[in-house]
């Protein structure tokens, strides 16, 4: 049997990196440290940070979005990508 389904709608919190080291700082205490820079990869503006996923580790660079699911999960998804997915709804400072 052949059937057509669509995704159920879920609210998701997510950051984008802007490489600088600020939002680096914002992203690693919004996921409570669980989400870090790599020691000695703390460039001002290219910072990387490093991502646990169901995937294992994952490298997020400039222009990646964090996003946290409802269980507390963390993915990464690129920019275009996460504007075909997603639909802003609200911002928060």
């Amino acid at each position: 049997m052949i059937i057509q389904a669509t995704t159920k709608p879920t609210t998701i919190q997510a950051i984008q990196l802007d490489g600088s080291i600020e939002s680096a700082n914002e992203i690693v205490g919004w996921a409570k440290g669980l989400v870090h820079i790599p020691p000695h990869l703390e460039d001002t503006k290219n910072c990387i940070l490093v991502v646990p996923t169901d995937a294992g580790y994952l490298i997020a660079r400039k222009g990646s979005w964090i996003i946290k699911n409802n269980n507390g999960d963390f993915y990464l998804c690129d920019d275009t990508l996460f504007s075909k997915s997603y639909d802003i709804v609200e911002v928060k400072p």
